[in-house]
């Protein structure tokens, strides 16, 4: 769905015929701001280890200014997940 709706692209791993190289697109990429949102009410509603989750209360706590450093971060691709099917 995520692919079908323009959020991400998937490549063929040239490394290894069994995987696939996922990543944001930049339609999913400016999904970064609500799903901070999201994070921000899990974090008032949940229990969550700061030692585990950090980077996330950064990110939420950090607002716009974290966001747009790591929406930039990932318009350059810096972040590309590979998953084997």
């Amino acid at each position: 769905m995520v692919e079908q709706e323009g959020l991400i692209t998937k490549a063929d791993d040239p490394d290894h015929k069994l995987k696939f190289i996922y990543s944001l697109t930049q339609k999913g990429i400016d999904l970064l701001p609500i799903m901070a949102e999201i994070g921000v009410w899990g974090m008032k509603y949940q229990p969550y280890d700061k030692t585990v989750h950090g980077h996330a209360e950064q990110i939420v706590k950090g607002r716009k200014e974290h966001q747009d450093v790591i929406k930039k971060q990932l318009a350059k691709n810096a972040f590309e997940i590979v998953f084997r099917t």
